[in-house]
């Protein structure tokens, strides 16, 4: 009885019927821990599952629990290099992934890959489950080369093994895209992107998770491009599904409401955009915790929403609570770092505290040289704002040489038509007449 339980469990989650299949796999587990005939290895597969379906409930302190049952007995029973030992090595490494502890993240994730090197092979598909794994926590640290690098043999692996067809396939054009979009490549995120999601809707369907996962990203991928209303109905979309199968409290919907609050906002909706970031916000501080990343993607979002109001003083606050978690987290030189600095120059600046915010610019451009290169639209934003700030201290040449800069990224980088690119062309335009002004009206001698 207890076997067919988990096998109703195990068909309830591949559905993402989560809530059905941890009903299952707690009625399972309390048969066999009834049964006169309980084996301690079936006991370890029964709170593996349990794990994993915590896991994508975003219970996260339950998975953890339930995982480390598991791996007790796996490694009593089994020894250290088992390949199921692996298995639970790598659900921990996603655990702690989604709990912010990156580093125990990675910890896990190669000690899963070290195992599985070595019982399994280098082209065995639950290697490929390691490197997909290893790409996600890299980038997530700021290490997006490396992370590509590990996607990108997941991918080898996968379309060898499995066909150019297959949910796992699809995966790794998802993780690809964000590791591109991150880069500011958005036109080939959005080709990797839409290769997931042609194969999702067809092996899965039009309401399964990893779906709205998929118009998550898109609607992410067509707001940087300048396309609000496509991004907006995507993330409309991926909200639909999640609410529909996760219910109003789980981490993906705060990820829908955050996400829908950006596109908002640059749609001049601050009022809407604030709510959700406020929903987002709630669920995250329940499910999370107080210091956890995506509380300072949060923060960060909600004090553009307050500068946007005009709420200059709020505004900063909610970005020196961000930068203190990022600071924390993800290291003083992670690009969310130079996101948030970006921000409290931004804030600065319209204080009248304009060196503060020549400060927080420099800083975010040094660290988004490194991290993301020279062309990136982050580093034209960056320029853009330094231009801003040299024009508020009166050196104008200075401000028009940042905004050439910004200029020539944003024409390689976007579409002609983008609203970055006319903007910067219109600001140009002004401050060369303003230039040309002033050089016409300057004295000819200096008095003496």
């Amino acid at each position: 009885m207890g076997l067919n339980f988990q096998m109703l469990g195990e068909i309830c989650e591949k559905d993402s019927e989560f809530y059905a299949a941890k009903r299952y796999f707690n009625l399972a587990l309390e048969i066999i821990q009834h049964s006169d005939a309980c084996n301690v290895r079936d006991l370890a597969d029964f709170y593996l599952n349990l794990g994993n379906v915590h896991i994508y409930l975003s219970d996260f302190h339950q998975a953890k629990e339930h995982h480390q049952y598991a791996l007790a007995i796996y490694l009593k029973e089994l020894g250290p290099e088992h390949p199921i030992v692996a298995t639970t090595y790598n659900n921990l490494g996603i655990l702690h992934g989604n709990l912010g502890n990156l580093g125990k993240a990675k910890e896990y994730h190669n000690r899963a890959l070290a195992i599985r090197l070595k019982k399994l092979g280098p082209e065995h598909v639950d290697v490929a489950v390691t490197y997909n794994n290893l790409g996600v926590v890299l980038n997530d640290l700021g290490d997006m080369g490396e992370a590509k690098e590990y996607h990108d043999r997941a991918l080898a692996i996968r379309m060898k093994k499995l066909g150019p067809d297959h949910v796992d396939v699809a995966m790794t054009y998802n993780n690809l895209g964000v590791v591109l979009n991150d880069l500011g490549d958005m036109v080939q995120a959005k080709e990797y992107h839409d290769r997931a999601l042609a194969i999702r809707l067809n092996q899965l369907g039009p309401e399964h998770v990893n779906v709205a996962k998929i118009y998550d990203r898109l609607g992410t991928i067509h707001m940087n491009l300048g396309d609000l209303g496509q991004a907006k109905e995507y993330h409309d979309r991926a909200l639909t599904i999640r609410l529909k199968k996760l219910g109003p409290e789980h981490v993906d919907v705060a990820m829908a409401y955050n996400n829908l609050g950006v596109v908002l906002n640059a749609l001049g909706d601050v009022g809407q955009a604030k709510e959700y970031h406020d929903r987002a916000l709630a669920i995250r501080l329940k499910k999370l915790g107080c210091e956890h990343v995506d509380i300072a993607m949060t923060y960060n979002n909600l004090g553009i929403v307050h500068r946007h109001l005009g709420d200059l003083e709020l505004a900063k606050e909610y970005y020196d609570r961000a930068l203190a978690i990022r600071l924390k987290t993800q290291g003083p030189e992670h690009f969310h770092v130079a996101t948030t600095y970006n921000n409290l120059g931004l804030a600065h600046s319209d204080l009248g505290d304009v060196g503060q915010a020549k400060e927080y610019h420099d800083r975010a451009l040094a660290i988004r040289l490194k991290k993301l290169g020279p062309d990136h639209v982050d580093v034209a934003m960056t320029y853009d704002n330094l231009c801003n700030v040299h024009w508020k201290l009166g050196d104008l040449e200075q401000a028009k040489d940042y905004h050439d800069r910004a200029l020539a990224i944003r024409l390689k980088k976007l579409r002609p038509e983008h609203v970055d690119v006319t903007t910067v062309q219109r600001n140009l335009v002004e401050q060369q007449r303003v230039i040309d002004s002033r050089q016409r009206f300057a004295p000819c001698c200096t008095p003496s």
